[in-house]
């Protein structure tokens, strides 16, 4: 899967998606351990989003490469798992 390296607020993420699809927006360490990341790309709606709070636009993301995406550690996927279960006990 491709990612975009980029620079948002002066620090380096990955966006793992595009400019045109959205995606989110997580530090390589973030993404490989499974962790929330910092915050999401709606193309859509050209908003960059933190807990639900809009906290920019593609103006602020200064594409620096395209990149491979880091491949997950196995337990990522758990922790994955129990963020999204957490989620849906709050809703339901």
């Amino acid at each position: 899967m491709k990612a975009l390296k980029i620079r948002l607020f002066g620090n380096e993420y990955l966006l793992l998606g595009t400019l045109e699809t959205g995606g989110a927006i997580a530090t390589p360490d973030q993404y490989i351990n499974g962790v929330v990341c910092f915050a999401y790309y709606y193309s859509s709606d050209d908003v960059i989003s933190h807990r639900g709070q809009q906290i920019g636009n593609a103006a602020d993301i200064e594409v620096l490469e395209e990149v491979e995406s880091p491949k997950r550690a196995p337990e990522a996927y758990g922790r994955l798992l129990e963020q999204l279960f957490g989620i849906l006990d709050k809703v339901t």
